[in-house]
């Protein structure tokens, strides 16, 4: 299984604007169809990552 690639860094650079671009979207449709619901923190969303204990925000 390849692990590696070398291409141009303009295709590389291409590439992650595209991803980018893909996942803003994707946030945007997440948003729209969710409407005002509660939405977590970073902080939240990392102790859920990390496994650390959330921390209490009013």
């Amino acid at each position: 299984m390849p692990v590696a690639a070398i291409v141009p860094m303009e295709e590389f650079e291409a590439l992650e604007e595209a991803a980018d671009e893909l996942l803003a979207r994707k946030a945007l449709q997440t948003l729209a169809e969710e409407g005002d619901g509660p939405r977590a923190t970073l902080a939240q969303v990392l102790a859920d990552i990390f496994g650390t204990p959330k921390p209490d925000v009013a």
